[in-house]
C-alpha cells in the first residue's frame, strides 16, 4: 500500500522545493501539497488566531493542492481534522539551510506543529544550502526544473527514497540539509546548537525610531565545527541528515527522578 504524504513548507503551495519533492517521489506515493498561498519564509510557529484565514484548492503539477493565505502553522491547524492523517509530512526543500532548531524557520515549524497536531507521526524537513538572495524569493509554478536534475533532483529522490525506508533511521522528524554544490554523499550528523549563525549580531538598532533590523549574514567556515556536525558536514558538501525528537520533553530526567510530587 502507497504511503500517504503531505507536502508542505512556507515557500508557497506552488514553490520550486514541493515541485522538486513531488518529482522525486513520482507516483511511488501517495501525495497531497498542503502550504501556504505565497512566501511566508522566517515567520516562526506564527498563527492567525485573531483573523483567521482565506483557504482554497488547486492543481500543481497533477497533485492535489491547498492553499492557505496565512502562516505554516496556519496550515496544519487547518488540515488537522479536516484530513485523515499522513504517514508523513515532508516540508519543504527550502531555498536555504535550516541548521540548529531553527525557531524562526516556517519550514520546520510545519513540519514540527504538524507532527504535534498528529497530522502525521513523522516528518522530514528538507532544506537546500543556497544563496541568500533565493530566502526571499517568489516562485512560479511555471518555471522549469530542467536547471534542478540531475541535483538536487536526482539526489533528493535518493534521499527520500532511503529516509522513507529506513523509517527516518528510527527518529520522529529528520532535518535534511542539502550543500550548495552537486554530491551524492550523505552523513547523519548533530545539530547546530548555536543560532547566531544567518544573521549578523548585534543586529541594526536604530535609537531614533526605536526599530532594528536583521542583516542575514553566512554560514560559518568548516573549521569552526566539526565533521559530524551539519555545519560541518555542510562546509565539507556533505548532505547532513540530523533526527530530532518529536518535542522537547526530556525524558531522561523524568524517568531519573522517583518522586514526582514535589513537596513545596
Amino acid at each position: 500500500m502507497k504511503k500517504r504524504i503531505l507536502l508542505t513548507g512556507d515557500d508557497g503551495y506552488q514553490s520550486i522545493g514541493t515541485r522538486l519533492v513531488l518529482r522525486a517521489l513520482g507516483e511511488s506515493v501517495d501525495l497531497m501539497i498542503a502550504a501556504t498561498k505565497s512566501q511566508m519564509s522566517g515567520v516562526g510557529g506564527h498563527v492567525s488566531l485573531k483573523t483567521g484565514a482565506a483557504w482554497g484548492e488547486d492543481v500543481v503539477d497533477g497533485v492535489k493542492a491547498l492553499w492557505v493565505d496565512g502562516y505554516p502553522a496556519d496550515v496544519m491547524e487547518f488540515v488537522a481534522g479536516n484530513y485523515p492523517p499522513f504517514d508523513y509530512i515532508i516540508s519543504g526543500m527550502n531555498l536555504g539551510a535550516n541548521v540548529g532548531p531553527g525557531f524562526p524557520s516556517g519550514t520546520i515549524a510545519a513540519a514540527v506543529h504538524g507532527v504535534a497536531l498528529h497530522i502525521a507521526l513523522k516528518a522530514i524537513i528538507l532544506s537546500w544550502h543556497v544563496g541568500k538572495e533565493h530566502y526571499l524569493r517568489p516562485h512560479d509554478v511555471h518555471e522549469s526544473l530542467e536547471a534542478y536534475d540531475p541535483y538536487p533532483l536526482g539526489v533528493l529522490s535518493s534521499v527520500l527514497k532511503k529516509t522513507i525506508a529506513t523509517d527516518l533511521w528510527g527518529a520522529a522528524i529528520v532535518n535534511i540539509n542539502f550543500p550548495g554544490k552537486a554530491t551524492t554523499r550523505a552523513r547523519i550528523t548533530k545539530p547546530l546548537d548555536n543560532l547566531q549563525t544567518f544573521y549578523e549580531y548585534p543586529t541594526l538598532k536604530d535609537a531614533k525610531t526605536h526599530r532594528f533590523m536583521y542583516t542575514i549574514g553566512e554560514l560559518p567556515s568548516s573549521k569552526d565545527h566539526a565533521p559530524e556536525e551539519e555545519v560541518g558536514a555542510l562546509m565539507e558538501n556533505v548532505i547532513a541528515i540530523t533526527p530530532w525528537r518529536k518535542n522537547m520533553f526530556f525524558d531522561e530526567v523524568y524517568n531519573a527522578i522517583e518522586k514526582k510530587d514535589i513537596q513545596l
